[in-house]
């Protein structure tokens, strides 16, 4: 009989051991999936603060850091990349006012300026993508009075602000992550006609906060651990299509709708839940934890019959 007890207690630590590999594998999958990369920049050259002022002033600077590029398509846009910025010296990391032409900021990292960490001010044709925005005392990017942006892939953590956009127009801000930032992940003072799809939002205020903007396409967006709502709606705020969202752990509401027309459907809501982990992982969990429990059956029923 001691022997027989010895085996099944063998058994129920090979269980526990399955268990507890599921859950370090099905733990590392969800913050694969869900946490920002850390590896922004991918490569480097530290780089000092700086301001351009107009499309002659961006051509100037392009001669030396972006040279054989004339801004006047895609194709042969000025580039900004591979920067690293530490702007505690500074109030803007990269300031960009005035331009026109076809700009891409890359896969630059910027932090501790005393307001921004990037601004584009009446700017038009920018795509920031890739850039790793944190520990700046506003906003990690800040949008004024521009129009046709491309914002994606980027990251804006420990800022006031993570994303900000303050009277700009048919922008598109996609694939984004607000994280921990004190105030909105995603803010939006009288901006129309932006496409805000598939950023993620965590552990600040409100995921995205709308104020006297209209037109907007708020869609497939995930919010989770906000304290003053996932989504908010001002009065002012009219005619947006907001739909396909994912919503956990928002207080004390998930969506807030104060304004005129605004169309809310097909969103996902819960005050509960285990955020980030994917179906593949329950369901691995899950199989693992039946054959397991299935082995200690069969075991216990040949043991002692």
């Amino acid at each position: 009989m001691k022997r027989k007890k010895g085996d099944f207690l063998k058994y129920i630590i090979f269980l526990l051991g399955l268990v507890t590999v599921s859950l370090l594998v099905f733990t590392a999958v969800r913050d694969n999936n869900d946490a920002y990369c850390l590896s922004i920049p991918k490569s480097s050259v530290v780089f000092s603060p700086f301001e351009i002022d107009g499309n002659a002033e961006l051509d100037t600077w392009a001669i030396t850091n972006s040279p054989d590029t004339d801004g006047l398509s895609w194709t042969t846009a000025h580039v900004i990349e591979d920067y690293e910025i530490d702007a505690s010296s500074a109030t803007y990391g990269i300031r960009i006012m005035n331009t026109n032409k076809c700009l891409i900021i890359r896969n630059c990292e910027v932090s501790m300026a005393s307001r921004d960490g990037i601004a584009l001010m009446m700017c038009e044709n920018v795509k920031i993508m890739d850039c790793n925005l944190y520990d700046n005392e506003q906003c990690g990017l800040r949008l004024a009075s521009s129009s046709d942006l491309v914002v994606s892939d980027n990251v804006a953590r420990r800022n006031t602000f993570g994303f900000n956009s303050q009277g700009s127009n048919h922008c598109n801000i996609t694939k984004n992550i607000a994280e921990n930032n004190n105030i909105d992940g995603f803010d939006f003072l009288g901006s129309n006609n932006m496409n805000v799809i598939g950023n993620t939002a965590k552990n600040s205020e409100c995921g995205i906060y709308l104020a006297n903007s209209d037109s907007n396409t708020i869609s497939d967006n995930k919010i989770s651990s906000m304290t003053s709502n996932g989504i908010y709606l001002r009065a002012d705020c009219d005619n947006n299509e907001v739909f396909n969202n994912r919503m956990c752990d928002n207080e004390p509401e998930n969506v807030v709708d104060l304004g005129t027309n605004n169309n809310i459907y097909d969103n996902t809501c819960s005050s509960a839940g285990i955020p980030g982990y994917n179906l593949i992982g329950l369901i691995g969990f899950a199989v693992i934890s039946i054959v397991g429990t299935s082995i200690i059956i069969s075991v216990k029923k040949k043991n002692y019959k």
